[in-house]
């Protein structure tokens, strides 16, 4: 099987901007790989790769994927569970190394980050966006923590004055902190990608990997490869987002007949050119994304691929209610609560 070295890179605590270009690295890896935060180990068929210092030794067996996580203790005594021990969990599952966007990535973007250990949390609203709406609702129901996928406040709308006034306002009132996972938790295991994997019933065993932008770069599984050998038609697979998303239309270009042999998932927005360029020649035909730009699908057009683009907000939906579930198994004294709310209505 083909590897590509790597090593990995840093993360921040502010969500960072959307990513512009990132470099290529070699083909996908064989995806029976865990991919972790600390000593960047790697499993691939029973052999252990120490990426960080480029050693290779056998191994009987992988070690647990990172997601299947048993209840911890509560430390302290007593039910309380403390921000700091959140944020760990959050770390495990979605490494903030796995992030395109650099070191401006995931981590807590709002509340004072001295006093997390002494911070105790017994309710948090799981999110796609952290909208007022969303901001509103956890304070109803006296939750101290947002979990969100998207970033507090876009880079781009930071001029808008009475919307960051507001946000900040009823965040500082009511003391909620924010923690943002940011698009590592597209690509982490479980994550995003996964989740719409799993929805469309597409078995995967390839990652699909680019090249970080972090100080010290690493290589990030941003999709998942998916060998069909011409089992399921372009319209049964249409058939099935629709009914999973509910949605009676999705954006989508292809012959419904049509037996495709290998597919790329990839969760979020993608918007850049860098998949595109390695499909044909690694035999993709089918290229499956929570949302495609504009100018990606006309470029895929005039390339030949068939692809989907779902839904931004519900394919976001169903990688955060994963999260909410995995939480919720990590730490059972506290409630975890999802925020559904589409702010997107379609007519």
């Amino acid at each position: 099987m083909k590897t590509a070295r790597a090593s990995r890179p840093g993360a921040g605590e502010i969500n960072g901007p959307r990513m512009h270009g990132c470099r290529i690295p070699a083909p996908a890896r064989p995806w029976n790989a865990t991919w972790h935060d600390q000593g960047a180990t790697r499993h691939d068929q029973g052999i252990t790769r120490l990426a960080s210092r480029g050693t290779v030794q056998k191994s009987r067996r992988p070690s647990a994927p990172i997601w299947n996580v048993e209840p911890s203790p509560c430390i302290r005594g007593g039910t309380r569970m403390y921000l700091e021990n959140i944020i760990k969990t959050l770390q495990s599952l979605s490494p903030p190394w796995l992030t395109l966007q650099g070191d401006d990535g995931p981590g807590l973007v709002f509340g004072r980050k001295t006093s997390i250990s002494s911070i105790i949390i017994r309710k948090a609203v799981v999110s796609v966006d952290p909208t007022i709406e969303c901001i509103d609702e956890a304070i109803a129901s006296k939750a101290n923590l947002i979990i969100s996928h998207h970033p507090l406040f876009h880079d781009a709308f930071l001029e808008i004055r009475e919307l960051s006034f507001e946000k900040t306002r009823l965040l500082t009132t009511h003391n909620v902190w924010v923690y943002n996972t940011g698009d590592s938790w597209n690509h982490a295991s479980q994550g995003i990608t996964e989740s719409i994997c799993q929805a469309l019933r597409l078995e995967f065993k390839e990652a699909f990997v680019l090249q970080g932008r972090g100080s010290r770069g690493d290589e990030i599984p941003v999709g998942r490869v998916v060998d069909l050998h011409g089992s399921k038609t372009f319209g049964a697979i249409t058939d099935q987002a629709k009914a999973i998303l509910g949605r009676a239309v999705i954006t989508c270009k292809g012959d419904p007949g049509r037996l495709h042999e290998r597919a790329l998932v990839i969760g979020g927005m993608v918007d850049y050119i860098q998949p595109v360029t390695r499909m044909l020649e690694d035999g993709i035909d089918l290229f499956i994304a929570g949302e495609l730009s504009g100018q990606l699908m006309t470029t895929l057009i005039d390339l030949g691929i068939d692809f989907m683009s779902l839904s931004h907000h519900e394919t976001d939906l169903l990688g955060m209610s994963k999260l909410k579930g995995l939480l919720s198994l990590k730490h059972p004294n506290v409630t975890f609560m999802l925020h559904a709310g589409n702010p997107l209505r379609h007519v």
